[in-house]
């Protein structure tokens, strides 16, 4: 997460997946308040797979069903132990956009961002 915050980024970090989608959700609820539902309240999502209490792709699910209430579209990076074709199969069902293999390369990063940017 050093590196991120060496690039300018703010990060929260959550604990678990169910913590992630609660985050997200109470972000979107608080732009629609603010008459700003079309803002995100995240510019992207870094979501680890293997967390605890909810994983990843159950988050991201779940995540992908609330942006649907809103109209939005928040990119999430799939972050995975192991970079198998099955594993990509999984992480763009669940609704990820991009995955990449840990430990995060910081360049690895700011190429899925400019790819995805460029969609």
């Amino acid at each position: 997460m050093t590196r991120l915050y060496k690039l300018g980024a703010t990060v929260i970090l959550c604990e678990n997946g169910e913590e992630a989608l609660q985050l997200v959700c109470k972000g979107l609820s608080d732009q629609r308040k603010r008459r700003a539902a079309h803002i995100l309240p995240y510019d992207y999502i870094l979501m680890d797979c293997e967390m605890p209490v909810m994983d990843g792709c159950e988050a991201t699910r779940h995540i992908r069903q609330e942006e649907e209430y809103y109209g939005v579209h928040i990119p999430i990076i799939a972050l995975i132990a192991h970079s198998t074709g099955e594993d990509a199969s999984t992480m763009i069902q669940a609704g990820m956009d991009y995955y990449l293999s840990k430990p995060l390369n910081g360049e690895q990063l700011l190429k899925a961002i400019i790819l995805m940017q460029s969609k």
